[in-house]
């Protein structure tokens, strides 16, 4: 799938990947993942204030996780709304160890492979 991931940005559509979602999550990142009927992924970061008191490190942190998605379903079809957590202590890790939890939690979702479940 090409092109850019749109984002999640109205109450209900958080509230039904919530609601209605499988979740996977590690040590430093969670992530939640519906189907969805656009034939486009919708990506949703949530980044509290309890991962780092400074809005530069929450920033820089949604921008790596951004980027990590978006290279993450480049070979994934269909559409999905996902929302990524960032959990304390994200903000400390390098874009390696993002890069490879996010990796972890795809293949425990078995996103990889192309077929919805």
């Amino acid at each position: 799938m090409s092109g850019r991931i749109l984002s999640l940005s109205k109450k209900k559509d958080f509230d039904l990947v919530f609601k209605a979602g499988r979740s996977c999550f590690d040590k430093i990142i969670g992530l939640k993942i519906t189907p969805n009927e656009l034939n486009r992924h919708r990506l949703g970061i949530i980044i509290s204030s309890k991962v780092s008191k400074k809005a530069v490190a929450r920033n820089l942190l949604k921008r790596r996780l951004k980027e990590i998605i978006n290279k993450e379903l480049a070979d994934v079809l269909g559409g999905y709304d996902l929302v990524l957590i960032a959990l304390p202590g994200a903000c400390t890790k390098t874009f390696a160890e993002l890069n490879k939890a996010a990796a972890g939690l795809f293949s425990r979702l078995k996103l990889k492979s192309g077929a919805r479940q």
